[in-house]
């Protein structure tokens, strides 16, 4: 991730973790990882302009409800 763009867990992914009873839980078949940076990242044109690109990744923090109020 950019460390410039917004990003953490989806909204199913936070009412979970924040309701579930504090227990290890074991995700079968699952492969994940991410490069964070402290830069600014400027992807190509060939990287925005792919059909491989996630156009829609925003899209999951949508149903995310506010929880804290500054």
């Amino acid at each position: 991730h950019n460390c410039m763009v917004p990003h953490g867990p989806e909204a199913g992914v936070f009412a979970s973790a924040t309701s579930d009873p504090l227990a290890p839980v074991k995700h079968e078949s699952t492969m994940a990882f991410m490069f964070e940076s402290r830069y600014v990242i400027q992807p190509t044109v060939a990287a925005l302009e792919s059909p491989y690109l996630q156009s829609n990744y925003a899209d999951c923090w949508q149903e995310l409800k506010r929880n804290f109020t500054p």
